[in-house]
């Protein structure tokens, strides 16, 4: 009986091991497997008495590392780690499991021990699990049933708990990924956000650089455009009040010219404070864009203290500023002011933008005043060729372009609106007497690439004749190839008219000044005709004596000597005709020595009556040139006449006139008069060709100027000198000519 109680007894302490492991997954509910596996171990330690208690978690239920833990009945070296405890069990752990009892030595303290190695599985291996006692009839059949039950129990659970692991896993890691999607979408977002405000603000800018762009192509003055700028800048930029200020140089101010607001803006009275007000450099916002030079943005104009005018900008509602300069040349020629009714945060782009607005409005300004500064030099040059009768033109020898200013097409004859202007149209206007010679000098300039220019006439279209001087300048390009000529047609016309009616004024004086000349020499030239008509008068009376004796030859000898003196009297008198025969001039080549000895013979008388000693030096190496032999007879005879007067009050010393003739180094003859008369002072130099200035009391003082006119229309130069001792010299000289005989 007491076996079977002992028995009863064991198997109700059985029954209630086996309801207290099966209870075990109700309290493991919500565990982690680490915590399954430590209860465990605590219950299995107690209930079977047991050594020690060791399991270990494969890292696939664990979640990462396998987990290792110990539980012993006696205190243990606190040193042993359940790793270490692991690694002396792991030689038991292999092969057949299913032996036992297994008796090895204690892994957690003296002596030796029975263990039974348990396998935690399910659908797969979750870990292992070995408990060991001192005993030697350890495990029983019923430790081994609990420790199966239990086994079983923590199995199942730690597999709930894996898949509830691996659910939260999930779940969290959804929830991560939600998370991080979420934040990914917000962000993307964001940027979203970013780029469209950032695609609305360059679409703001780029729609104002439009209509800015628009409106100064469209204006002439800045005047003009203002209000459009204005407008422009405040609707696409979101601003709501806008002027603009312009510098006022003479008294260094600012004044508001103009001002713009929508309609539902009430700012009548901050529009008349501002219309009223002026600023000085560094006064108020204007001012102090003014004297920066750089745009100041302003997040509330209220409370800025540069804003002096933030109690009537209150009363409107005006916060946000900004103000830009408009640049001209590196000064500011105004300052441009907008105002928002709410605060604004800077925005550095657009700081951008509408500084880039008001240098180009600047540039407007400047581009206009020079476009300005250029049609008044057009007109000035229109007019200019207008009055001066010339005209422009230019040819580029690559492309073909002629241009030709409105002037070369009126002094041609042509409607610029009617004929196209071409090389063509103008070479054919030419006269065709002087087209051979203008082509062979247009060609010779482009052979060599230089200027070149030419007096020619040209034919117009209703067949009347000018004159016209062609001025031709080569232009270069960069690598030095010619590639244009820029040419200058003065219509010379009136000029020459002028000229003609000046050479016939200038021969109708010459003409009077010999006729004067030789009416001052009157009585020479009587005496140098009485001297043959005597002679005439002589050998006539001795022929009609030989006659009347009847001595023929002696006759005859006297009739010669009257032929002779005949036409030494013929001689004076065709000398003087031709002197004072009024013809249009002649040149042609003559020997200026013969010229010189034709005067003298004509002046002798003159010369002997005053007493005075004429000398000549001309030289045998002086060339032949062209000229007029009448006109420079003239001025020679001129010369030698003031010669003789100025000698003619000269009571001491010799009356010495040489009149010589020699090669000049520029090619040409030099004629000089030299006297001995009182001579020249040096103001009577200055003025001696001015024309009637005179030294003589009975003198007009035309001969001087006379005979330098003629002198240089022979392209030549006449001049006077003081002599060292006495007396003065007047010489010229005179070029060789071409052989070319042109009126």
């Amino acid at each position: 009986m007491e076996q079977t109680a002992d028995e009863v007894k064991r198997l109700k302490a059985c029954i209630n091991d086996l309801i207290s492991i099966l209870a075990l997954p109700a309290m493991w509910s919500g565990y982690e497997p680490a915590q399954i596996l430590s209860t465990l171990l605590d219950v299995l330690l107690r209930m079977v008495r047991l050594e020690f208690a060791y399991a270990r978690l494969d890292n696939s239920i664990a979640g990462g590392a396998p987990i290792e833990m110990i539980r012993s009945a006696q205190r243990r070296d606190p040193t042993l780690q359940p790793q270490e405890i692991g690694q002396r069990l792991n030689p038991w752990l292999t092969g057949d499991r299913g032996r036992s009892p297994l008796v090895i030595p204690n892994p957690v303290g003296e002596g030796t021990v029975s263990i039974a190695p348990l396998r935690l599985t399910l659908q797969h291996e979750l870990g292992v699990l070995v408990v060991g006692s001192r005993r030697a009839d350890f495990p029983t059949d019923i430790e081994m049933l609990l420790l199966r039950v239990a086994v079983n129990q923590a199995a199942i659970r730690l597999q709930e708990a894996c898949l509830s692991s691996e659910q939260k896993r999930g779940a969290e890691e959804l929830e991560q990924r939600v998370l991080e999607r979420t934040s990914q979408l917000t962000a993307a977002n964001e940027e979203l956000r970013k780029e469209v405000v950032e695609r609305r603000r360059a679409e703001q800018r780029l729609g104002v650089q439009y209509v800015i762009t628009l409106a100064l192509a469209e204006s002439d003055t800045l005047t003009q455009v203002t209000p459009r700028l204005l407008q422009a800048i405040g609707e696409c930029m979101e601003w709501e009040w806008g002027a603009l200020w312009i510098v006022d140089r003479e008294a260094a101010l600012l004044r508001c010219q103009s001002i713009w607001h929508p309609p539902n803006i009430d700012a009548a009275e901050f529009d008349a404070i501002c219309r009223q007000k002026h600023f000085t450099r560094g006064q108020g916002l204007p001012g102090h864009v003014w004297q920066s030079h750089t745009p100041i943005w302003i997040v509330d104009a209220i409370r800025n203290p540069k804003f002096v005018r933030a109690p009537i900008a209150a009363k409107v509602g005006l916060r946000g500023a900004i103000a830009f300069p408009i640049l001209l040349s590196g000064g500011t020629l105004g300052v441009m002011e907008f105002f928002s009714r709410m605060m604004r945060q800077p925005d550095e782009q657009q700081l951008a933008t509408l500084s880039a607005i008001g240098s180009q409005v600047g540039q407007f300004v400047e581009r206009k005043r020079a476009e300005e500064k250029l049609r008044q030099s057009e007109a000035y040059l229109r007019e200019a060729q207008r009055l001066g009768h010339m005209g422009c033109c230019a040819h580029n020898l690559s492309s073909g372009v002629f241009f030709a200013s409105p002037e070369l097409f009126r002094i041609f004859g042509h409607d610029p609106e009617e004929v196209k202007p071409s090389e063509e149209l103008f070479r054919e206007s030419i006269h065709p007497e002087d087209r051979p010679f203008i082509e062979e000098i247009a060609k010779k300039g482009r052979s060599e690439k230089s200027d070149f220019e030419s007096d020619h006439r040209i034919v117009l279209p209703d067949g009347s004749i000018k004159h016209v001087h062609h001025v031709a300048h080569p232009v270069f390009d960069d690598s030095g190839d010619l590639f244009e000529y820029i040419g200058l047609i003065m219509d010379v016309t009136e000029r020459k008219q002028s000229e003609e009616a000046l050479r016939q004024a200038q021969a109708e004086l010459a003409h009077v000044t010999r006729v004067t000349t030789l009416g001052e020499m009157t009585a020479s030239i009587a005496h140098e005709l009485n001297q043959p008509l005597g002679a005439v008068v002589n050998n006539a009376s001795a022929c009609l004596r030989w006659l009347s004796a009847n001595n023929l030859e002696e006759a005859r000898q006297s009739a010669a000597l009257i032929i002779a003196d005949g036409h030494r009297a013929g001689e004076i008198i065709g000398r003087i005709r031709a002197f004072v025969k009024k013809a249009p001039p002649q040149k042609a080549w003559l020997n200026i020595n013969e010229t010189i000895l034709e005067v003298i013979a004509l002046a002798r008388s003159e010369v002997q009556r005053h007493r005075v000693s004429l000398q000549t030096q001309l030289s045998d190496e002086a060339p032949l040139i062209v000229g007029d032999r009448i006109q420079l007879q003239q001025v020679i005879l001129n010369l030698i006449h003031n010669a003789i007067e100025a000698m003619s009050g000269v009571n001491e010393g010799p009356r010495e006139l040489l009149v010589g003739s020699a090669k000049h180094e520029s090619q040409g003859v030099l004629v000089a008069v030299r006297d001995s008369g009182p001579g020249l002072d040096p103001e009577s130099l200055n003025h001696v060709f001015t024309a009637f200035y005179t030294t003589k009391p009975q003198g007009m003082g035309m001969g001087l100027a006379i005979s330098r006119s003629i002198v240089e229309a022979h392209g030549g130069s006449l001049w006077a000198t003081a002599n060292d001792n006495r007396g003065a010299t007047f010489q010229f000289t005179l070029p060789t000519g071409d052989g070319n005989q042109h009126d």
